[in-house]
C-alpha cells in the first residue's frame, strides 16, 4: 500500500513537472507570436519608448521618445525623435535634422534588422528551447481582454534572489496585438560608505541596499524600458511620408547630395 502511494505521488510530481514545462513553452510560443505577428506588411506603427530607473547614474537612464513606422514592401520610413530613417531595397538613409547630417548606408538589410529589433523584442525564428534555457514564462489574465505574459530570467543577481532580467508583455486578447512591452534589467552598483549610509538614512531604497562579501556596499539598480504601442494598422493604401529620393539626388559626378529643401546638410556614405 505504501509503495503504491509513493508511486502515485511520484507520478503526480512528474505530471506537474511536465505540465509546468508545457505551460512555459506554450506561454513562450504565444509571446513570440504576439511580438511578431503584427509586423506583416503594410504596417503603420506609432510607438512610445520610455526609459526609467530607480537610481540615475547617467543621462540615458530616463528617456522618452516617440517612434513612427511606415513599412511597405521595398520601402520603409521611420521617424524616431528628430531622426528619420528611409530605406529601400538597396540603400538606407539616416537623416538628423538636429545635426543637419545625412548618412547613406549601402547595406539596407543590416539597417532593417536593427529596426526589427525595435519593433519586436524577440524574433519569429527564436528557438523556444533556447528561450526556455534563459527564461521561465508565466501567463495571466487569460479570461480578460488584456492578458499578459512574463518571461523571467533564470540567471540570479549575485547576493540576491532576484532575476537579472524579465520581460512583460501586455496584449489584446482579441486582436493578439501587443499593447505594452516592458523589459527590466537589474545590476549591482557599488556604493561608497557615505553614499550607502545616506541612502539607508533616507529609507526609500532599503530593500535595494545590500553588502556583499568581496564587493562591499551595493545598490540593486533596476533599469526599465517600456514600448507602448499606441497604434497598429495595416492599410494597403497607406502613403509613406518620404523616400530616399525626397532627401538626396546624384550630381553630375555620380555623388549623392541633398535635394534643394535640405541644402546645407552634410552627406556621408558608409
Amino acid at each position: 500500500m505504501i509503495l503504491l502511494l509513493c508511486l502515485g505521488m511520484q507520478a503526480q510530481k512528474k505530471r506537474a513537472r511536465n505540465s509546468n514545462g508545457n505551460d512555459t513553452l506554450v506561454a513562450m510560443r504565444d509571446f513570440v507570436h504576439v511580438c511578431n505577428a503584427y509586423k506583416q506588411l503594410p504596417l503603420y506603427l506609432n510607438m512610445e519608448i520610455i526609459g526609467t530607473t530607480n537610481f540615475i547614474t547617467g543621462e540615458d537612464d530616463t528617456t522618452r521618445s516617440n517612434a513612427v513606422f511606415y513599412m511597405k514592401p521595398g520601402i520603409t520610413y521611420i521617424r524616431f525623435g528628430e531622426t528619420e530613417q528611409l530605406v529601400n531595397d538597396s540603400m538606407a538613409l539616416l537623416v538628423s535634422s538636429k545635426l543637419q547630417r545625412m548618412i547613406l548606408y549601402s547595406n539596407a538589410q543590416a539597417v532593417l534588422q536593427r529596426m526589427n529589433a525595435i519593433t519586436g523584442i524577440l524574433q519569429q525564428d527564436t528557438s523556444l528551447q533556447n528561450m526556455a534555457k534563459i527564461y521561465s514564462a508565466r501567463s495571466s489574465g487569460a479570461e480578460e481582454q488584456v492578458a499578459s505574459i512574463t518571461l523571467t530570467g533564470r540567471n540570479i543577481l549575485k547576493g540576491t534572489s532576484l532575476p537579472k532580467e524579465s520581460i512583460e508583455l501586455q496584449y489584446d486578447q482579441t486582436k493578439k496585438e501587443p499593447l505594452k512591452v516592458t523589459a527590466l534589467k537589474r545590476a549591482l552598483v557599488p556604493l561608497s560608505e557615505d553614499d550607502y549610509k545616506a541612502l539607508h538614512a533616507k529609507g526609500e531604497m532599503e530593500d535595494k541596499l545590500l553588502t556583499i562579501e568581496g564587493i562591499g556596499h551595493c545598490l540593486v539598480k533596476e533599469q526599465m524600458v517600456s514600448f507602448v504601442f499606441n497604434k497598429i494598422a495595416h492599410d494597403a493604401a497607406m502613403a509613406v511620408p518620404a523616400t530616399i529620393d525626397d532627401r538626396i539626388i546624384k550630381n553630375g559626378q555620380g555623388e549623392f547630395m541633398p535635394v534643394k529643401a535640405y541644402e546645407g546638410y552634410a552627406v556621408t556614405q558608409n
